[in-house]
């Protein structure tokens, strides 16, 4: 019992009141996205089911998927390397870092993908596969977001100071459609694995505009840099999805 309360612990930061902005903001990107794409039916009750087990498995996707293989290759890089060689290979440790993320986070959003396909009964139509690759995804980056936009409305000012970390999140939630829809590519064409590995990287490309940011990398560079992969991700992704409806 004890070892569950620690768990919830780790993971209670994760879940608060979110800000009512921040949920207008949310609802707004999740409309916008979904509706660019392909078609998919998100009021059926297994694309419903995803977008639940997508929202609960963000804290655990950030926590344990993304951070313990982190903090662990992190801690074995400083172990073997000293303080000055840390910070000029910053550059590199953030490949690293990024690569963990990226693959994580596709890794979890495939596995919930086949348990809505699962619960939808294995379909091969490919508005029923995009749905149950896109409502998991949807779940997990709109949760994400809305975690996200809610500390950054608390720390900063209303100012324009708060226009790029919000523009960001959207891109992040156009984003991790477009991977979605390459995972669903992947499962109609039989080549999950291959769209898996091509998903990842795409997202990993898009995480390591955290560390140019950490570098000082002006933020309108980087917002940009993060538009550029997200739209190349979203279009990509969406196109490769058979267009009947």
């Amino acid at each position: 019992m004890e070892w569950l309360s620690a768990q919830l612990d780790v993971i209670g930061p994760f879940f608060f009141a979110p800000h009512p902005v921040s949920v207008a903001v949310v609802i707004a990107y999740g409309l916008f996205w979904s509706r660019l794409g392909p078609s998919v039916a998100l009021g059926r009750p297994g694309a419903f089911f995803g977008l639940v087990a997508g929202a609960g498995m963000y804290a655990i996707t950030q926590v344990w998927v993304r951070g313990e293989p982190t903090t662990a290759i992190l801690d074995l890089i400083a172990s073997n390397t000293d303080l000055e060689r840390m910070d000029d290979a910053r550059p590199l440790i953030g490949v690293v870092e990024a690569l963990i993320a990226g693959y994580a986070e596709e890794i979890v959003k495939m596995f919930l993908a086949l348990l809505v396909l699962f619960a939808m009964g294995y379909p091969r139509d490919p508005r029923a596969v995009t749905t149950a690759a896109v409502a998991p995804a949807l779940g997990l980056a709109l949760f994400g977001a809305n975690v996200s936009i809610t500390l950054t409305l608390q720390e900063l000012p209303i100012d324009q100071g708060l226009a790029f970390p919000v523009i960001e999140h959207g891109l992040w939630v156009g984003l991790n459609l477009g991977t979605a829809y390459l995972l669903a590519k992947g499962w109609l064409s039989d080549r999950l694995w291959l769209y898996l590995a091509y998903a990842g990287l795409l997202h990993a490309i898009a995480v390591y505009t955290h560390t140019l940011a950490n570098l000082g990398w002006h933020p309108v560079v980087v917002t940009a840099a993060l538009a550029v992969v997200t739209l190349s991700t979203f279009t990509g992704g969406a196109g490769a999805i058979p267009s009947r409806r």
